[in-house]
């Protein structure tokens, strides 16, 4: 399946819409905490070498740090 992280709920109806459309594509929606714990998420799994998602909700304020952090 495709791993998504997302506190927003309102990504599930986006990913049922995508699974409907791609129905070969399983999205495995994980609200893995708010964005600081989310963010804090990302990087334990970078850090790791595995566990990143394929796609993660980001606040635009927080893209600039994260990019810095996963250099």
């Amino acid at each position: 399946g495709l791993p998504v992280w997302s506190w927003d709920t309102s990504i599930n109806r986006a990913a049922k819409s995508f699974m409907k459309a791609n129905p070969d594509i399983t999205v495995k929606v994980s609200n893995v905490g708010q964005p600081n714990e989310t963010y804090t998420a990302l990087n334990n799994a970078a850090q790791a070498g595995s566990g990143l998602p394929d796609v993660t909700l980001i606040e635009y304020l927080a893209i600039p740090d994260g990019i810095d952090k996963l250099d």
